[in-house]
């Protein structure tokens, strides 16, 4: 799979947009919040045998992000602020990026998380 990926330049506009990653973390993040919440919410408030009634069972596999919404949108945040400064912020990622594709369809794009809940 490396001839897939490698010696494939990218556009100017490409490094100076950033990793794809954090533009489509960006575009996404809020509405993830709305649902990650909501869902979390409704397994904190599920009565313990709950899990049991069909429709319910994906209450037992516990939280979404397996930590409380706030705690992992914190560490994302850390994540990319540690991962920023070391690779000596926006000029440094620029020039490090490189090209790669990503196999594994994002839950939106297919159409999973994206309705209006509740």
């Amino acid at each position: 799979m490396r001839e897939l990926h490698e010696g494939i330049d990218l556009l100017k506009e490409e490094r100076d947009n950033g990793a794809f990653v954090w533009l489509n973390w960006d575009k996404w993040v809020s509405r993830c919040e709305q649902v990650v919440t909501w869902l979390d919410e409704q397994i904190l408030k599920a009565e313990p045998d709950s899990a049991k009634k069909t429709g319910d069972a994906w209450k037992s596999k516990g939280l979404v992000c397996g930590v409380e919404w706030p705690v992992f949108r914190r560490t994302v945040d850390t994540y990319r602020a540690w991962l920023d400064a070391s690779l000596g912020g926006k000029a440094g990622v620029r020039e490090q990026l490189v090209f790669a594709h990503n196999d594994v369809p994002s839950l939106c794009s297919e159409g999973l998380f994206c309705t209006r809940m509740g």
